[in-house]
């Protein structure tokens, strides 16, 4: 079997949000490398300068998502310019299809959710519908990308939505099924994470954000990796909280972090957690 490291990993504004982020970022990912990785909030050129040093390849579209690695990429010119960057790899002869998603972050559900906004209100608020046609426009050019032939398609980034999964199994969250990852299950996409750790309640992934006050952010996990035709055989969550978190899929980068708006010596350097997932083929 062959295998595949694949991490995805929002950059919180390329990151400008903590002292030297550049240098950070590029310290998470030396420490914890992977074949390939999808990026978020590169803000322009900042997450090519981070990434820079670490001699990865590197193709961008636009000014927020990006995908690297090691290997070479072949990017693909797609109309999703704003919130998706798609490329080609060849791993040992075998083509596989990658997407580094970005789905708006306006009208945020669990807000609205989680205040007992009625499931209808909540789903059909302008850019939780926004969102749901961002990832459709994805997986209708997946289809015209790989055509009849049995290609693995990656498909990873934050969604800005939770797992339907997820809020059915916790006894935190109302019942809430939200379509723009139930539609990925639905093109027979394997969520990677939940497929090694199916019980959110000993292992929520809560990937954002971990240095918000409770009080300002409810945590959820909101950035993903999906797969096609590759099968996922270990996963992990990596980055840095202020308290121990009771998750077994974490692993902790750099030591207790402040929380916002005291984040700026932290030695994590985003708000998101990084997910990795290793992948066979």
């Amino acid at each position: 079997m062959r295998t595949l490291t694949i991490q995805t990993f929002n950059l919180w504004f390329g990151g400008a949000c903590v002292v030297d982020g550049r240098q950070k970022i590029a310290d998470v990912l030396r420490k914890y490398p992977s074949d390939i990785v999808a990026l978020q909030e590169t803000f322009h050129e900042l997450g090519r300068e981070a990434t820079r040093e670490l001699e990865l390849n590197h193709v961008q579209q636009g000014f927020d998502t990006a995908l690297v690695s090691h290997m070479d990429l072949e990017y693909i010119d797609t109309d999703s310019e704003l919130n998706a960057t798609a490329a080609w790899i060849t791993v040992e002869g075998q083509r596989i299809l990658l997407w580094s998603v970005h789905l708006h972050h306006m009208d945020y559900g669990p807000y609205a959710a989680l205040k007992g906004v009625a499931h209808e209100e909540v789903l059909g608020a302008e850019f939780e519908l926004r969102r749901l046609e961002q990832i459709q426009s994805i997986l209708s050019m997946t289809e015209q990308f790989i055509g009849e032939k049995s290609i693995p398609v990656i498909i990873a980034g934050d969604f800005n939505s939770p797992a339907t999964v997820d809020w059915n199994l916790r006894e935190d969250r109302p019942s809430v099924n939200w379509p723009a990852i139930d539609i990925m299950h639905e093109a027979g996409f394997v969520d990677c994470f939940r497929e090694i750790y199916p019980d959110p309640t000993t292992a929520p992934g809560d990937s954002w954000s971990q240095i918000e006050p409770l009080e300002n952010e409810p945590r959820d996990r909101i950035d993903f990796i999906f797969a096609r035709g590759l099968k996922p055989v270990a996963a992990r969550m990596i980055g840095g909280s202020p308290h121990p978190l009771n998750d077994e899929s974490y692993v902790d980068f750099g030591g207790p972090c402040e929380l916002i708006p005291n984040q700026k010596d932290n030695a994590y350097p985003s708000d998101h957690m990084i997910f990795e997932v290793q992948l066979e083929f």
